[in-house]
């Protein structure tokens, strides 16, 4: 962000944004924007094969993400010219994907001295691991011995990861994703209540309003009906209640 303040909002938090940051989002949905009057700052896209295959690891963050930080004065005067040549490459007629590519690596790479190493042994990197698979998959898998198994983890073990590196138990973390997912559809597209449970893996619309009314304390259509909910969700960040499967 080059210059005001603000808050952006996604599935179980919301990230303040200050003058000078540079925030590196997973792949996923953002949920909204509070921006002050006057907020000025620039959007990049880019797939993850990209990003994994220029940024290997040890060095590349990973796990549930964001990650921000307010860059030094140094590093800041120099990002308004890489997004300008970024934008310029890109408009051209025959865009060179190599020096579009160039252009994101350096912006990228301004990132990664501030970035630490990742730390906590096994039990950090299956934690990490675990969020990469629940972002890929928290539409058709709703079951910790699914993610486990992936892992070639005990559902115990997987739970106890998760719960000292993540701060919740891997059951809670599958529930809180899909019912994120669940108000923001319900919330800002025209799928019926019905089409919502089946793009989030439940094979009966019933089954999917338990879910939704035991997590979220209404009924799907109840939720949708009322647009203060979803505006109350987007401000409080909450995301309550406890996973199925």
């Amino acid at each position: 962000m080059a210059r005001g303040a603000g808050v952006l909002h996604l599935p179980g938090q919301a990230l303040a944004l200050q003058p000078g940051q540079l925030v590196l989002l997973p792949p996923g949905p953002v949920l909204g924007w509070a921006l002050a009057a006057g907020c000025r700052g620039e959007v990049v896209c880019f797939l993850a094969d990209y990003y994994l295959t220029s940024f290997p690891a040890p060095g590349l963050p990973v796990g549930p993400g964001p990650w921000a930080l307010v860059l030094p004065p140094a590093e800041r005067a120099e990002v308004p010219a890489l997004l300008r040549g970024l934008a310029r490459t890109l408009a051209e007629p025959a865009a060179d994907p190599a020096q579009a590519r160039a252009y994101l690596h350096l912006l990228l790479a301004l990132a990664f001295p501030a970035a630490p190493a990742p730390q906590g042994g096994r039990g950090a990197a299956v934690a990490r691991q675990f969020a990469q698979l629940l972002e890929a998959h928290f539409r058709t898998l709703h079951a910790v011995r699914d993610y486990a198994a992936r892992l070639h983890l005990s559902p115990d073990h997987l739970c106890a990861c998760c719960r000292q590196h993540l701060g919740r138990p891997a059951r809670q973390l599958i529930g809180a994703r899909v019912l994120a997912e669940a108000r923001h559809l319900l919330g800002t597209t025209g799928l019926s209540v019905a089409e919502v449970g089946y793009a989030l893996g439940f094979e009966e619309a019933s089954h999917f309003g338990r879910f939704f009314r035991q997590h979220a304390g209404c009924s799907p259509r109840a939720y949708r009906q009322n647009p203060a909910l979803y505006q109350k969700n987007l401000e409080n960040d909450q995301l309550p209640g406890r996973p199925g499967g």
